[in-house]
């Protein structure tokens, strides 16, 4: 099945894509999810255009081999949202900006950068990122209330950390 035959409204319990790993789209998902959403090892789907809105509990899309975008995921999810080994992505740009618990964007060997990850979640969670700056990947580290506001701002994670730090006669100098 390449699509999902029926346009639901609103799903009270979970929803899993589980047997229908040849979607190609996302059309048709429910609007609001009550508890999970899984799309997990959905070899053909590209986006997540036309996921839910709304997912109360939490957003799996895992083991996606085409998914090159994040694109059309819900902006708040209730407690994880998985995007490990989607080997295609190399942006989180379209990610939720809210996860409740647990971001996991684990072994997406082609990401290039953080830019688009949620600015609200409880852990990050990230390994085998070979391809990301490791500037980012060591605010992350280091802080996580500043890399969210790394995120939110439009430099790179080198400058952001050198205005925050700052510099007096060439020597940096606190937070």
């Amino acid at each position: 099945m390449k699509r999902l035959p029926v346009k639901f409204g609103k799903v009270s319990g979970g929803f899993n894509s589980r047997d229908c790993s040849s979607l190609e789209t996302l059309e048709g998902s429910p609007e609001e999810v009550g508890d999970g959403f899984s799309v997990a090892w959905c070899t053909s789907l590209k986006t997540l255009e036309g996921a839910p809105k709304i997912v109360k509990g939490s957003f799996l899309c895992y083991e996606c081999d085409s998914l090159i975008s994040l694109q059309g995921a819900p902006e708040k999810v209730g407690k994880y949202f998985y995007c490990d080994n989607c080997v295609r992505l190399t942006t989180l740009e379209g990610a939720p900006r809210e996860v409740g618990d647990t971001f996991n964007c684990n072994e997406c060997h082609n990401l290039t950068t953080l830019k688009g990850a949620p600015t609200v979640f409880k852990a990050f969670r990230y390994e085998h990122l070979p391809k990301v700056p490791q500037a980012e990947l060591d605010l992350l580290e280091l802080d996580k209330k500043l890399f969210i506001e790394w995120l939110k701002s439009d430099k790179k994670p080198e400058h952001f950390l050198h205005q925050k730090r700052g510099t007096l006669k060439g020597r940096e100098f606190g937070f």
